[in-house]
């Protein structure tokens, strides 16, 4: 009896040195606060295709106060969902251009090419290159404007795919 109790002793602590580490926490959405300058915001990009509105200006931008509560270990993701109303992003030959600016002047867009004018739209961005760090933070102002046509921006929410620190 004396010699299987050290044995199992032995065994349960060499059990414990071979366990593996904890895994760190998998990544969770978080939902942003999100103050727009003004709600609803008309967006007009007032040149004719072939030009096109490269960047914000008076009577065509709209910002974005993004808070999310706390900071992020990790940012894979963040998506964006516009909300239209009245002046829809339309549809045409060339589709009507959404842009989002943020980090600078790194930004991404989207355009109408179905049949039918856009009420709401979701577009997320991550990966190398999408500069989705800037989100690290917890806190970040974008800027939302037409490069082609014109649109009512009447809410927007922001959701992030991360994990906290």
């Amino acid at each position: 009896m004396r010699r299987i109790a050290p044995l199992v002793v032995g065994l349960s602590a060499g059990a414990l040195a071979l366990a593996p580490p904890a895994l760190a926490e998998p990544p969770q959405t978080f939902h942003a606060d999100v103050k727009l300058s003004a709600a609803p915001v008309d967006l007009v990009c007032p040149v004719i295709f072939p030009q096109a509105c490269g960047s914000p200006a008076a009577g065509n931008s709209a910002s974005a106060a993004i808070r999310f509560k706390g900071r992020f270990a990790t940012v894979d993701s963040v998506c964006f969902v516009l909300h239209f109303q009245g002046d829809l992003v339309d549809p045409g030959e060339r589709g009507e251009r959404v842009e989002i600016t943020y980090a600078g002047t790194w930004g991404f867009g989207f355009a109408n090419w179905t049949d039918a004018p856009i009420a709401d739209r979701t577009v997320c961005v991550g990966g190398p290159g999408s500069e989705t760090d800037a989100f690290a933070d917890g806190r970040h102002d974008i800027t939302v404007f037409m490069a082609e046509g014109s649109a009512t921006l009447a809410s927007m929410e922001v959701y992030l795919v991360g994990s906290r620190n």
